[in-house]
């Protein structure tokens, strides 16, 4: 019995020089392998998906998902940005980005405490993971390290996506979550926006450029169903990015023949997916019904698509009002950004909740410098890599890259930023500087579709 009571004693310190080991190893990996660190970045996302965005560990703070990959990445990234070898510096406007948003952060906790952390968690996390993506030069095995993961979790998030529609609807009140629904906005969106974004980037790849990963060729499979989860999620946002990566073709395809062949597909796909709700959604509230409603309001500006529109209004006011330093490099993380809005029914509200844009959050925390950083480099992104797709047409993995950067931007337009999205700017942006820096004109040996 004495023996067993050492034993237990000496277990919390067993099990944390184990975790200490873990987290030397996953250090070490994540600071020379590619592969390692995107792993690390989809673990987290998909621990994130599946706690619905709640902490995992309380060690005085509440710590999220997002905060332990964090914890695990700022040393690498801080260490590959002093001493490992880069072919490429860092894109200026990138930079600029990053240091408003770590002035805005800085400069909050001085002024807000925890509060400012709390409220630059996204952003933070942001421009951690696609500095780290910066770090790396991109060769042969980037397409498939980046993309198995993100295939992986596609994979898992369809079977959360159907096992929470199954405990919702049946219903199995034992297994739902506290409130019994998984998001207040919609019973039917069991996932978030950002996981739905995944699924649709997903069948974007699949669809359009598979060639550039044996991963994403395996996931043509999964087409028909990520087309249809996405549909019946009705996350609008997704529905816009999907639409806008579906005219990729069109906008840097190969030729016009092979463009209008590629779009037809989407097109056939997304009729034979419509059909049956269209069909079912006369009357009642079924899913087809509920993809009407969601359409016509998103088109009429009504319900929170009208109250986010001018919730947008009325934090740019407030932004403008708070005098030059506002303008110029924003208000700190922390501060109130709380706004008035007339609702549907004519009744002023108070909205407490984040802009819903990224780009207008991003105009309040960091100002004019800030908006201007990410917006510049997603702009160098977009035009960069059109040109270079449309010189090396041959180059799917370029033409992939654009896709996801072009989804991106306007998904932003209602939504906020999500760090496993981080990887394909920081890729696309790695992309560009080394094409500046060479003066050949393939960046790899390009796969052909």
């Amino acid at each position: 019995m004495e023996a067993l009571a050492y034993l237990f004693m000496a277990m919390p310190f067993v099990v944390a020089i184990f975790l200490a080991v873990i987290a030397v190893l996953a250090l070490v990996l994540c600071y020379s392998n590619f592969a390692a660190g995107v792993w690390v970045v989809v673990l987290f996302s998909m621990l994130d998906s599946i706690t619905t965005n709640t902490p995992v560990l309380h060690l005085g703070l509440a710590l999220f998902p997002g905060d332990l990959m964090s914890l695990l990445l700022t040393p690498v990234v801080l260490l590959r940005l002093l001493i490992a070898p880069r072919a490429t510096p860092l894109n200026k406007a990138w930079v600029a980005f990053a240091v408003a948003v770590l002035v805005s952060l800085v400069t909050g906790l001085l002024s807000f405490g925890t509060t400012a952390g709390v409220q630059s968690r996204d952003y933070y996390y942001f421009v951690l993971v696609a500095t780290y993506a910066m770090t790396f030069t991109p060769d042969e095995r980037t397409p498939t390290a980046l993309l198995r993961p993100f295939c992986w979790m596609g994979g898992i998030l369809l079977l959360l996506t159907a096992y929470r529609w199954v405990v919702y609807y049946t219903p199995i009140p034992s297994l739902l979550p506290p409130g019994g629904t998984y998001n207040i906005d919609g019973a039917i969106r069991v996932v978030y926006s950002t996981d739905a974004l995944i699924l649709g980037e997903l069948l974007i790849g699949a669809l359009y450029f598979s060639s550039c990963a044996a991963p994403l060729k395996r996931m043509r499979l999964l087409m028909p169903m990520l087309f249809a989860f996405v549909l019946v999620l009705q996350h609008r946002s997704v529905w816009a990015a999907v639409l806008v990566g579906a005219l990729t073709p069109v906008l840097i395809g190969k030729n016009a023949a092979s463009a209008a062949k590629q779009l037809g597909v989407f097109i056939l796909m997304l009729t034979l997916v419509v059909a049956p709700f269209a069909l079912s959604g006369s009357g009642g509230g079924g899913i087809g019904t509920q993809l009407e409603s969601s359409a016509t309001n998103a088109l009429q500006v009504k319900g929170s698509a009208g109250e986010r529109w001018r919730s947008w209004g009325a934090m740019i006011e407030k932004w403008k009002a708070n005098g030059a330093r506002s303008i110029l490099i924003g208000n700190s993380f922390g501060s109130d950004h709380s706004r008035y809005v007339i609702d549907d029914e004519g009744k002023q509200r108070k909205l407490e909740y984040f802009a819903h844009n990224m780009y207008v959050q991003t105009l309040f925390n960091t100002g004019l410098v800030g908006l201007l950083g990410i917006v510049g480099a997603m702009f160098v992104i977009l035009s960069e890599l059109s040109r270079i797709a449309r010189q090396d047409p041959d180059n799917v993995w370029v033409r992939f890259i654009f896709a996801m950067n072009l989804m991106l931007v306007f998904y932003f337009i209602p939504y906020g930023l999500s760090f496993p999205q981080a990887l394909f700017l920081g890729v696309g942006l790695n992309l560009v500087m080394l094409h500046r820096s060479v003066s050949q004109k393939r960046i790899f040996s390009p796969v052909r579709i």
